[in-house]
C-alpha cells in the first residue's frame, strides 16, 4: 500500500492495509521483516509471517495513531484538545 517510511540506518516502518485492516510493519532496508511466532513455552509456528502490529479498520487506526502522537507529543489534556479536523502533518 505505501512505501517504507525509513527510521533509522536501515530500520523502517511500512504501513500495510489488507482487507480494510491496517497494521504498522517493520522493515530492514527495503525488505518487511519476518518472523515465527512462538504458539506454546518451546515450539513456534511452522510458517513464517511479518513483524507487525494491527491497527483495526480505517477509523479505529486514525484514533489509535492519534493517540500515540498524543503521548510522544502532548497537546493539552489529551485527545479532546485536538479539532475534529487536526492533521499533524
Amino acid at each position: 500500500m505505501s512505501d517504507i517510511i525509513i527510521v533509522s540506518d536501515k530500520i523502517g516502518i511500512k504501513v500495510h492495509e489488507y482487507n480494510g485492516k491496517y497494521s504498522l510493519q517493520a522493515c530492514y532496508g527495503n525488505y518487511v521483516k519476518w518472523a515465527k511466532y512462538r504458539v506454546g513455552k518451546d515450539t513456534y509456528g511452522d510458517k513464517d509471517r511479518p513483524v507487525e502490529v494491527e491497527l483495526g479498520d480505517k477509523a479505529t487506526a486514525v484514533k489509535t495513531l492519534t493517540k500515540i502522537l498524543d503521548i510522544i507529543e502532548p497537546m493539552g489534556a489529551g485527545l479532546s484538545t485536538r479539532p475534529d479536523d487536526y492533521v499533524p502533518f
